[in-house]
């Protein structure tokens, strides 16, 4: 009659090993959804929520906010921590991350169009000022008949990109190699 007494203590020890697992399991699972953390979602940034990790081939984290920033644009002081994921925390602080990598792609961005612009301005200037200096000989201030002839402006200082900005897509790209 002993191993009759022992299956309802074995039952009773595997049924309370099976509620602390799955208490367990949902708890370590509500855990995990209430951590955030800045990734990447295809090409461009985003917050996850979760964690970066899979069990059992369930991934404990899904796509929380997606943006339109693409991590080639972001600088690179900020590309290998999004690459391999930025600690997970709470929210507000995936947030203060990605405002960070927001404000840095937005600068590059803005430093990048600025110099564009000035590299128009300047390849202008150098034919203008060609030009005058075919037409007059110099390129100094000239005076004819009474007038005062100036010879073009150049743009001004060149603006600077700060070095850890990812240089922007090449517009005369062949496709090939040579």
């Amino acid at each position: 009659m002993h191993p009759r007494r022992r299956w309802p203590i074995v039952t009773s020890i595997l049924a309370l090993l099976l509620i602390v697992i799955v208490v367990g399991g949902y708890f370590g699972w509500r855990y995990t959804q209430d951590q955030y953390y800045v990734g990447t979602d295809g090409s461009n940034v985003a917050i996850f929520q979760g964690i970066n990790q899979t069990v059992a081939g369930v991934r404990l984290s899904h796509v929380y906010k997606k943006t339109d920033i693409p991590l080639a644009g972001v600088p690179s002081t900020y590309q290998s921590s999004i690459r391999a994921t930025t600690s997970p925390g709470s929210l507000s602080q995936a947030q203060a991350t990605l405002r960070n990598v927001q404000n840095a792609y937005q600068t590059c961005q803005t430093d990048l169009a600025n110099l564009n612009t000035w590299n128009k301005a300047e390849s202008k200037y150098k034919a203008d000022l060609a030009a005058y200096k075919k037409k007059w000989g110099t390129t100094g201030i000239k005076h004819v008949k009474g007038k005062t002839i100036t010879p073009p402006k150049p743009p001004g200082g060149q603006p600077q990109v700060p070095s850890d900005c990812p240089a922007p897509p090449s517009a005369t790209s062949s496709g090939g190699t040579p």
